[in-house]
């Protein structure tokens, strides 16, 4: 099950966290056009389900736990803040690939219920 969905601030991105611990980064490329959000959808949502795989991809130390995911202005950071009380930093590399984790912040102090 997908938790989170996130475009880039660009529309060049779409990012993804699920219920696996697993996140992905689609790399969406609409040959050049620039229009509006609403009258792109149709075609964003296609150009993802035509990728066999994802541009790249970051793995979370859980399973199950809501995640919100960003990226940040320049594409280059991924934002992932867990409900069981983590801030994760992952580096997305202009190739894509595997993204490495750059940093983990605890948010909470207590454990939470992923549920």
């Amino acid at each position: 099950m997908v938790h989170d969905l996130r475009f880039s601030s660009d529309g060049c991105f779409l990012i993804m966290t699920s219920e696996t611990g697993t996140g992905h980064v689609f790399k969406l490329d609409l040959g050049g056009k620039k229009s509006g959000f609403f009258s792109r959808i149709g075609e964003i949502v296609s150009t993802v389900y035509e990728y066999e795989r994802s541009f790249a991809s970051f793995n979370l130390k859980y399973e199950g736990a809501h995640a919100c995911c960003a990226l940040s202005e320049d594409n280059s950071r991924i934002f992932v803040a867990s409900a069981l009380g983590y801030m994760h930093t992952f580096v997305l590399e202009p190739e894509g690939g595997e993204c490495r984790m750059e940093s983990e912040v605890v948010l909470l102090q207590e454990d939470i219920d992923p549920q």
